[in-house]
């Protein structure tokens, strides 16, 4: 359930209550080394989800899935949940972590000479895997294309899809009154009229930081909360141009010479 409330983009409304079960989760593997009674699925996503976090799951909790001549088992290649999601888990690798680089390889080599066999649906689902890693993705923009992939799998999900339609147009909302405000200081502000040279790209400037700080809880007033998370971004924003409109005019007039 923490995976796909964190590849909804909900995840944040339940920050505590993830984080509680994580912790409980990585205490009781480390007591019990109780990684060996799960399947791939469950272990990849187990140690993708900690490592996110930053407990120090070792990378050798995949090691029961590999024969004896160091190899991962033969019985793993049709398992596409469990190679998706030992493909995700690779790319939390570190440095000298073989098993993962391996992990990477194999899973990747697998998935794509499985696809042409699949229905479009899990075609599409392989692909977008491989193609955008969650670790390597933001959530925000790709929590849409989740909400259409998995709609009518079970009940639960599809609860948590409406939460997340709501969701995504309160966060759409809000980004949209956010850059409004941006705009209008920029406007006011007056360096677009004053230096001729500079390129006026006030959305694009917004972007940056809306994707450096996509969490919702930088600029959604949440209860319990201070303001400075929701002020950070309107800050970085605000430094941008500052700082871009001043280069950019030195760069084009370089340029021009």
């Amino acid at each position: 359930m923490i995976d796909t409330l964190q590849r909804l983009n909900i995840d944040y409304h339940f920050q505590e209550e993830i984080e509680a079960f994580l912790k409980k989760q990585y205490m009781e593997s480390t007591i019990s080394n109780g990684y060996r009674e799960f399947d791939l699925y469950e272990v990849s996503t187990r140690f993708r989800l900690l490592r996110q976090e930053g407990y120090n799951v070792p990378a050798d909790v995949f090691n029961h899935f590999k024969n004896k001549e160091g190899r991962f088992k033969s019985e793993l290649s049709t398992d596409i949940k469990g190679l998706m999601a030992l493909y995700e888990a690779s790319h939390l690798s570190i440095k000298g972590e073989d098993i993962l680089d391996q992990a990477a390889d194999y899973s990747c080599l697998l998935l794509d000479g499985l696809m042409m066999n699949l229905d479009q649906r899990q075609a599409r689902l392989v692909d977008s895997t491989l193609r955008h890693p969650y670790h390597k993705n933001l959530a925000r923009f790709t929590a849409r294309n989740f909400v259409s992939d998995y709609k009518g799998i079970n009940g639960w999900v599809d609860g948590l899809q409406e939460l997340a339609t709501m969701d995504f147009k309160m966060v759409q909302s809000m980004n949209q009154r956010e850059i409004l405000q941006f705009s209008e200081w920029w406007k006011d502000m007056g360096l677009a009229n004053e230096l001729k040279f500079a390129r006026n790209q006030p959305h694009k400037w917004y972007m940056w930081p809306m994707a450096a700080l996509a969490n919702p809880r930088f600029f959604i007033k949440i209860p319990r909360e201070k303001n400075e998370k929701q002020k950070r971004r309107k800050l970085i924003t605000m430094t941008i141009p500052l700082v871009k409109v001043p280069i950019t005019k030195q760069t084009d007039g370089f340029m021009n010479l």
